[in-house]
């Protein structure tokens, strides 16, 4: 499953993130895109879980929004 994380603090690490997802299950990949905004990759039940308790959480002093994210076949490649 491959989730959405945003309003990350601007000074949040790939092993900030994965160290948050963990305590849910195993984390396949952690990807920062920009500032703010990553991806989480982990089995499909763990991040169903981590979505619903961690989706609003202050982390790092920010609120964050956890969804998770839209197949990428939906974005024409550009």
């Amino acid at each position: 499953m491959r989730i959405f994380v945003g309003n990350l603090n601007a000074r949040t690490t790939a092993h900030h993130v994965s160290n948050l997802f963990l305590q849910f299950g195993k984390v396949v990949s952690v990807r920062i895109i920009r500032a703010g905004i990553a991806f989480v990759e982990m089995e499909a039940r763990a991040g169903m879980i981590a979505i619903r308790e961690l989706d609003g959480v202050n982390f790092m002093n920010h609120y964050l929004d956890i969804v998770e994210a839209a197949p990428s076949s939906l974005y024409p490649p550009r």
